[in-house]
């Protein structure tokens, strides 16, 4: 039964696969990548023939993917060991192709050519697009039913599957009780909590958002410390799905309101122990900071305030060291600030030490000047308030992270990266993104094994998430890319 069942799924997405090449989709023309990803997800469960066209794709850069012998080889090779003659062509020719001079020679320059060719489409389609980063690109609709197949095995379905249900219990609660019953959006809260996302697989229109926006005022005028009501606020209030200046306002009051229920419960609930369980919310409102943190890390690492996003991140961590995605994110801030720190040190290595840059003698906003010791002017009062967005996000403060050096920095991104995938289920939905990481900085680094052996894991770990989640698509792993294909497919030492 399960035999059959597998065969179909694999029948539909080579069906989708052929559908996004013709451009027969919603889209309307040729999607090549999205039909990538389908072939992939077939060839993955084991479909000899979406094995086959995989390994052709990347043998001869097809569907507008670089050419990528190691990758080709690998999908063929498991058609080969099937005994499919196709795969067993195909492999001869990746031989030739890597073995026969002339060839390697038109092979490099055919890689050289695509891959920045394609490396710069992604960023024209990333400037093009303007979207908002917590934005979900490739909406899930969630059931019960597709996720409960796969909970039994992956750690990260059941997180999933615990947070449906408890969404879908709060809705249930809310209807039955024509929104009169608080425990509704206790629930709703508790599942957002879980996994944020979630909440895509709902009904989320006007009528709903006024009725329990409603009911989440009647309830803090009764009960003040009725967090929930405040973190519903927080989470139905939508940021746009563009960058744009209402979206920047919208992020500012996120990150006040995350700011004002983080204050709130740590002086409601002090020295409470760190929870056990990160994913266990009803207890006390103690066990929500690790989240809370974590939020407010994302809004400060979209802001590229990477200090206070750093912060943030180590408080989470503080408030529960078992929630491996803030530790995944704090390795991020830091290799962010080692990469904005490296790039200032070799303008000024190319400079004369001597003199300052036109930016730091134009902007220096780190010295102190005579004025900042002077008292506001008589019946000026209001100067000495900032502003809603200062208060929101004030990375002028001085944070322990600017006395690192270079290499410090580097090292804590590396340390804290692998400390995370040595912890978290690799079934994470952004597990892959921490060897990319990882690649991107080797590859920098002049580290070409260490690049090459991390991007071919983030490979592997990609392919073997849970089979709805969209494939990663962040800047770093489209420039760990190009590293790549270049020292995979290039005599390039």
């Amino acid at each position: 039964m399960q035999s059959a069942i597998g065969g179909e799924k694999q029948t539909a997405l080579k069906l989708l696969y052929l559908n996004y090449v013709a451009g027969d989709c919603p889209e309307g023309q040729p999607q090549p990548t999205k039909a990538v990803y389908y072939l992939t997800r077939a060839a993955e469960q084991g479909d000899t023939e979406a094995q086959v066209i995989l390994g052709e794709i990347y043998l001869t850069g097809g569907c507008e993917q670089l050419i990528d012998l190691p990758r080709a080889r690998r999908w063929l090779n498991k058609a080969s060991d099937k005994g499919d003659l196709r795969a067993k062509e195909l492999l001869q020719q990746c031989t030739q192709s890597k073995d026969t001079p002339c060839a390697a020679l038109d092979h490099q320059g055919k890689v050289l050519e695509q891959s920045f060719s394609i490396w710069s489409e992604k960023m024209l389609q990333r400037l093009e697009a303007n979207l908002h980063p917590p934005n979900v690109r490739q909406p899930v609709a969630f059931s019960e039913e597709m996720l409960s197949p796969f909970a039994e095995r992956s750690p990260t379905a059941q997180i999933y599957l615990q947070a449906f249900k408890l969404v879908k219990q709060g809705f249930e609660v809310l209807y039955k009780s024509n929104f009169g019953n608080e425990r509704g959006i206790s629930l709703i809260a508790y599942g957002f909590l879980t996994e944020n996302s979630i909440l895509q697989a709902f009904p989320l229109n006007d009528d709903f958002f006024r009725r329990v926006f409603e009911l989440c005022e009647k309830c803090l005028k009764k009960n003040p410390q009725f967090y929930e009501g405040l973190l519903l606020s927080y989470a139905l209030h939508h940021s746009g799905r563009h960058v744009s200046e209402k979206s920047a306002r919208a992020d500012v009051k996120k990150v006040m309101c995350l700011n004002n229920l983080i204050y709130f419960i740590e002086n409601a609930e002090r020295n409470m122990p760190t929870p056990e369980d990160p994913f266990k919310f009803d207890e006390n409102y103690s066990s929500w900071l690790h989240v809370l943190y974590s939020h407010l890390g994302s809004f400060y690492t979209v802001r590229k305030s990477n200090e206070l996003a750093a912060e943030a991140l180590e408080n989470s961590l503080k408030c529960c060291p078992h929630y491996y995605d803030s530790k995944r994110a704090l390795g991020y801030s830091f290799l962010k600030q080692y990469l904005s720190k490296r790039n200032v040190e070799r303008k000024r290595s190319i400079q004369d030490p001597s003199k300052p840059s036109r930016e730091d003698s134009a902007f220096d906003d780190r010295k102190v000047f005579k004025y900042a010791s002077w008292t506001n002017a008589p019946g000026n009062q209001e100067s000495s308030k900032p502003s809603r967005e200062d208060r929101a996000f004030d990375d002028r403060k001085i944070f322990k992270y600017a006395s690192w050096t270079t290499e410090s920095l580097k090292n804590a991104a590396v340390d804290i990266l692998k400390e995370y995938l040595a912890k978290a289920p690799p079934c994470c939905k952004r597990y892959p993104n921490a060897y990319y990481y990882l690649a991107y900085i080797a590859f920098t680094t002049e580290n070409k094994e260490d690049g090459i052996k991390y991007y071919e894991l983030a490979q592997d770990a990609e392919e073997n998430r849970l089979p709805f989640f969209e494939p990663v698509n962040i800047p770093m792993k489209d420039d760990a890319s190009r590293f790549y294909q270049l020292y995979t497919n290039c005599n390039i030492q």
